[in-house]
């Protein structure tokens, strides 16, 4: 699922609103929690405009984000979805 259920009128707009939303970083923190992500590779599905992406970049993880609907191009590459730990 993307981030945001609405489309706000620009990326500037949905970034800001986003670090509003989550201004103590705690959706990370969440996931940090739940296990290491440094050094780890994260499969983030529906990435949206990649502000989750780039948080879990900032914190170590290896990311590889796959956009709805897939392209022929990325279910090629989605076998390393399975290697993701």
């Amino acid at each position: 699922m993307p981030d945001l259920s609405i489309a706000l009128p620009s990326l500037e707009l949905e970034e800001a609103f986003l670090r509003v939303v989550d201004a103590e970083g705690k959706v990370p923190a969440a996931l940090e929690a739940l296990g290491p992500v440094i050094g780890r590779d994260v499969v983030v599905l529906d990435a949206g405009h990649g502000f989750r992406v780039r948080q879990l970049e900032e914190i170590g993880a290896r990311v590889t984000a796959f956009e709805f609907p897939l392209s022929e191009a990325a279910c090629r590459g989605a076998g390393r979805v399975g290697r993701a730990r």
